[in-house]
């Protein structure tokens, strides 16, 4: 249910932004902390983005109230775990690169979900889910492709940075770090 590169949630769709991630989730972005539900941004440390919705120290959203955790910030959110990607619906825990932290439910090696047997690709990986395209990121649901790192394939239907379904609105794991 998690991928290493980009700690994504498959039922939700939902990236963890963690340190040294160069991967852009358009629901949780490092760069931005856009908030899930509302898609406020929220201000980071050395962003010119600012929300006026958004407390510009605490990161917090004012209708839902969650912290967006991001780099070199004292405030981390209840939602996620700092240290183990916690899987704010499930509390399931992810395995990450650099983690002590192992969960019982999670391969190490291959990051299989125990409740849905998914895949998650990710970088060095031979383990690639059946449900998405190794080279272009296919959209499982929709057959949408998606843009990824290196590919030519481009649809008009994908931002490119993002590689969000516009049908579902769910971010797609993304081959290699963008």
């Amino acid at each position: 249910m998690w991928s290493e590169e980009v700690n994504m949630c498959p039922s939700h769709g939902l990236l963890a932004p963690y340190e040294g991630s160069s991967v852009r989730s358009s629901m949780w972005s490092e760069e931005v902390n856009m908030c899930p539900s509302h898609g406020l941004l929220a201000p980071y440390e050395g962003s010119s983005v600012r929300s006026s919705m958004w407390s510009e120290e605490v990161n917090t959203c004012p209708s839902h109230g969650l912290l967006a955790p991001y780099e070199g910030s004292s405030v981390r959110s209840s939602m996620w775990s700092e240290e183990v990607n916690m899987c704010p619906s499930h509390g399931l825990l992810a395995p990450y690169e650099g983690s002590s932290v192992r969960s019982s439910m999670w391969s190490e090696e291959v990051n299989m979900c125990p409740s849905h047997g998914l895949l998650a690709p990710y970088e060095g990986s031979s383990v690639r889910s059946s449900m998405w395209s190794e080279e272009v990121n296919m959209c499982p649901s929709h057959g949408l492709l998606a843009p990824s790192e290196g590919s030519s394939v481009r649809s008009s239907m994908w931002p490119e940075e993002v590689n969000m379904c516009p049908l579902t609105a769910s971010s797609l794991p993304m081959k290699g770090p963008q």
